[in-house]
């Protein structure tokens, strides 16, 4: 079928987009159903580019400023040029319709101008629901900010009440050490002068325990001092696995480490302390390896020392509840090493290796 300017012209008039065009001395020629539909007014033959924005009242979208006729693109087209604008808008019997224009020119066969072609469609809807994700994204972005600043403030009050805790908590271990180094000197005085067996097994009883409780008291300061004041030390280059040698006796060396850079006096404490928990109970083996670049883990093999690590989880409320748990007793100590290893970025934590509980000595190293 051959397709000829009539059948051209029909196809352009059931386009649902405006198609409007000028000659090459710029005079108005053509336009579609639906550009004059989205016009609100019909062609007028002849008309000039100069004159198409009073005659369709055209604006700058958002202003009442009319739209300058050397910006547009149809008029544009007419020097050679393909433009687009998107910031046109129409007044329509009242109403203002936006619109977006696409213009080139047509050549001729000696490359000639022979026409400027503008097509446009409605994009009023297009520009309200952008406007409406605009707004929602400003709500949305004033919400995130309003919750950011709420949960910042929320933060801040956790840390000084910690902060408060910790002091509180130092100030009344002072307090309770003075009565307490009374009770172990009489008893250690009564141990000395009974000479009654049974008594003088209570009064030992009575020494060795307020000993005990001497010790929590003075791991419970420690803690609060951590907590409160971390002790801030330049780092240096250490061996570590001459360090780990030095602290250790059933370890692996099989995973060498080499040079690390840290706090050597705040890591020999880490690890001393958990080792020396661990020691009470069994003989741990101890391995080492490196995940990462920056992370060593020193894996302790101790049921009983990952046991009393849970036991202190639990104390602090970070127990899970996946298992029942039986609270056993707490060694402070470990809270004081798992304190420092956290200042330092790591942490010690209980963990399944193998069908084994082990505890795990993680330190950025």
């Amino acid at each position: 079928m051959e397709f000829g300017p009539e059948r051209f012209a029909q196809l352009i008039e059931t386009l649902p987009v405006g198609v409007f065009i000028l000659d090459a001395a710029g005079r108005a020629i053509y336009a579609n159903a639906a550009a004059e539909s989205l016009l609100g007014r019909g062609l007028v033959p002849g008309l000039r580019a100069e004159q198409l924005g009073e005659r369709y009242a055209a604006y700058i979208a958002g202003t009442n400023i009319p739209y300058p006729t050397e910006r547009m693109p149809i008029v544009r087209a007419l020097a050679g040029e393909r433009t687009s604008s998107d910031d046109t808008e129409i007044d329509r019997h009242g109403e203002r319709i936006a619109i977006e224009v696409t213009a080139t020119p047509i050549f001729d066969d000696d490359g000639s101008l022979a026409y400027a072609v503008a097509v446009f469609q409605d994009i009023t809807e297009r520009r309200r629901a952008q406007r409406m994700l605009n707004e929602l994204n400003a709500d949305l972005e004033r919400m995130v900010a309003e919750r950011t600043a709420e949960l910042a403030r929320t933060v801040e009050a956790l840390e000084r009440a910690s902060r408060a805790k910790s002091v509180f908590l130092m100030n009344v271990s002072h307090e309770l050490r003075t009565p307490l180094n009374h009770i172990i000197g009489f008893s250690e005085l009564l141990v000395e002068r009974l000479t009654d067996e049974r008594n003088r097994k209570l009064a030992q009883t009575a020494e060795n325990s307020g000993r005990d409780l001497l010790t929590k008291i003075n791991d419970l300061i420690e803690l609060a001092r951590i907590e409160i004041a971390p002790t801030d030390r330049p780092e240096t280059t250490f061996d570590f696995d001459m360090l780990l040698r030095e602290l250790c006796t059933q370890c692996d060396g099989s995973t060498p480490i080499g040079d690390v850079r840290g706090d050597v006096e705040a890591v020999r404490r880490v690890i001393s302390e958990i080792l020396a928990c661990a020691a009470e109970h069994d003989e741990a083996f101890v391995s080492v390896r490196r995940e990462r670049a920056t992370r060593i883990v020193v894996c302790i093999d101790s049921d009983r020392l990952a046991q009393r690590v849970r036991s202190v989880a639990h104390l602090f409320g970070e127990g899970t509840h996946e298992q029942p748990f039986r609270q056993r007793e707490v060694d402070f100590r470990i809270a004081v090493a798992r304190a420092q290893a956290r200042i330092l970025g790591g942490d010690i934590v209980p963990t399944t290796e193998n069908e084994r509980d082990v505890v795990h000595v993680t330190l950025p190293l």
